[in-house]
């Protein structure tokens, strides 16, 4: 196996291990530094006069990867969901242990901190089992890891709620350019 050693935090060691269908063997422990990587985005914009990160805008309108600028916001605006106010400042929420919860009620673009004291651990089985019928990628469901470490999921969520942030916010993860960001809990992930 070829990894990345500087995002090693520890030697690979085998271990004994259970698959989720209950098989019973001998996997690979590899334990990664969680930010092993350049991190630091760009993410959010603080203004829709700068360029940030890229977001998934899927409201018609618009649908797709798009870049975090002042034409998206204002297509955003134009859809009726409020995450620009004083003079072009953009909401900007994290949802890091470390950060607040959003508010009711207002839209954000949400930038995770890191946490650079974290450490991945993955167990990949000595023997690979095939599964009986294929598993279907969901939002977000991690599927593979890169040789630093990174894991890499389907396809984050892209805005969410209804117009006008209704009752409860609408959230727009932020995407840095290669397509990764922070996960609430620290950890860069890709997609």
């Amino acid at each position: 196996m070829v990894y990345n050693q500087g995002a090693l935090s520890a030697a690979i060691d085998t271990v004994p291990c259970q698959l989720s269908n209950g098989s019973n063997m001998q996997c690979l422990q590899i334990i990664f530094f969680a930010n092993a990587v350049d991190d630091d985005g760009p993410f959010c914009p603080q203004t829709n006069s700068e360029t940030g990160g890229m977001a998934i805008y899927d409201v018609p309108s618009a649908t797709g990867l798009h870049p975090l600028n002042k034409m998206l916001f204002d297509i955003i605006e134009g859809d009726g969901f409020d995450m620009v106010y004083n003079q072009g400042n953009v909401n900007i929420n994290d949802p890091s242990p470390s950060g607040s919860p959003p508010s009711p009620g207002k839209c954000y673009c949400l930038q995770a901190s890191s946490d650079d004291d974290l450490e991945l651990t993955y167990l990949i089985p000595v023997q690979p089992e095939m599964l009986n019928s294929p598993d279907n990628i969901e939002t977000v469901e991690w599927f593979r890891i890169g040789l630093n470490g990174i894991p890499v999921n389907g396809p984050p969520p892209g805005i969410q709620s209804g117009p006008d942030c209704g009752s409860s916010s609408a959230l727009m993860p932020a995407l840095d350019p290669c397509g990764g960001h922070h996960d609430p809990t620290g950890y860069y992930l890709g997609i």
